[in-house]
């Protein structure tokens, strides 16, 4: 038996999700940076995996980013 398929986000969706303007992830794909996207025809999608993924590592690069001190 096959699992089911994950569902796919548009761009729209992912925008909406993280609350960010969509030239903003057209940006990141630009500079490499942003979630993984999956090219359908000319369409992005993104899987929910690889955003959840991908904001974990955002988590875990800005806890390790040293924190200035107050002079």
């Amino acid at each position: 038996m096959t699992e089911p398929m994950e569902p796919l986000l548009t761009l729209d969706d992912l925008a909406e999700y993280l609350q960010i303007p969509k030239r903003t992830i057209h940006a990141w794909r630009y500079r490499q940076e942003g979630p993984t996207a999956i090219k359908v025809g000319k369409h992005l999608r993104y899987r929910q995996s690889d955003v959840v993924d991908w904001l974990d590592e955002q988590r875990q690069r800005d806890t390790r980013k040293p924190v200035r001190e107050e002079q």
